[in-house]
């Protein structure tokens, strides 16, 4: 495989990869997502526990979501961060 050919696969890869992010993130971000208690999202149905414990998993926890947060903005183009970044009222 020629040098040309392999970087257009890396970069047909990355176009696939950041697709399926976008179609996981918009249906995470979706009202039908956020409304739905029984299969929602873990990290909001948890977050009220987790600050009744002691700072070691305070600590933890915060580092994980602040990872999600970084790989979700890193797959995101700055027109759809900010719009993803508008609160519904």
């Amino acid at each position: 495989m020629s040098l040309e050919s392999h970087c257009q696969n890396e970069k047909r890869s990355a176009a696939v990869r950041n697709r399926r992010w976008q179609l996981n993130l918009d249906n995470y971000l979706s009202a039908e997502h956020r409304d739905n208690i029984a299969g929602g999202c873990p990290i909001a149905a948890s977050a009220s526990e987790i600050a009744r414990h002691g700072s070691s998993l305070s600590s933890s926890f915060t580092a994980g979501f602040l990872q999600m947060v970084d790989a979700v903005e890193s797959v995101l183009t700055p027109s759809r961060k900010k719009e993803k970044s508008i609160v519904a009222p």
